[in-house]
């Protein structure tokens, strides 16, 4: 595990959240919309839904915890992520959840119901893009809070990504700290309420550094996006 990190670089805890956040992502998402040319004609019926409901409600929880800290915790499920090289080997791990609120969800339902199929995926396809938007704040946080004491974060990974199972998932929120903030598990083990998604980041000196444009080379949107310049 490093060790040169040391003092230099404290765990941390934050939460970004409100309807300035809100604003600000509608705003990005007008700037670069990038959506299929199939979705085009309904953009701006999408964006001005997404406005005048305030059917976004952004929320981001992140804490940084010692990674030994992690894996000698039973609580903490500790032994899944012991199993994972780039993890056990970080000195720090940074455990994040993000979500949009239920109110996007039943919003696209709500257009599927009416058969307004073009708007609903419309809606969809946008709320992704708020989402990932909104970790991008969290990443770039992130990143400026350690890389004043030299160290990268690396590639982040999510339950059921190959990686980690999906047992994983109840670990990451309460690392997180993102029950306290109204996330919870479905039996099925998915994240409510709403969209959202989750995963544990290795923090170190000499832990490869990872960029969120990595994550677009297997996307099938990566086409759309490079058009709007992500």
């Amino acid at each position: 595990m490093d060790t040169t990190l040391g003092t230099a670089a404290p765990t941390a805890s934050g939460e970004l959240a409100g309807s300035s956040l809100a604003e600000a992502l509608l705003r990005e998402l007008d700037r670069n919309r990038g959506l299929p040319d199939a979705l085009a004609s309904v953009t701006d019926e999408a964006l001005a839904i997404l406005r005048s409901k305030d059917i976004l409600a952004p929320i981001a929880i992140f804490r940084v915890l010692d990674t030994s800290s992690v894996l000698d915790s039973t609580a903490r499920s500790g032994h899944l992520f012991a199993e994972v090289p780039s993890l056990a080997r970080a000195e720090r791990l940074a455990f994040v959840v993000c979500g949009l609120g239920p109110a996007i969800d039943a919003c696209v339902g709500a257009q599927f119901r009416a058969r307004r199929f073009r708007l609903a995926l419309a809606l969809d396809t946008l709320a992704n893009r708020a989402l990932f938007r909104l970790n991008d704040r969290v990443w770039k946080r992130l990143r400026a809070e350690y890389a004043g004491a030299g160290a990268n974060l690396g590639k982040p990974i999510a339950p059921g990504d190959g990686i980690l199972p999906y047992a994983a998932q109840g670990a990451i929120l309460d690392c997180a700290g993102a029950r306290s903030a109204g996330f919870s598990l479905t039996s099925a083990g998915m994240i409510v309420p709403g969209r959202a998604l989750d995963y544990v980041a290795p923090i170190g000196i000499s832990t490869p550094p990872w960029n969120q444009r990595d994550r677009c080379r297997t996307c099938p949107s990566n086409v759309a996006c490079r058009r709007a310049g992500h």
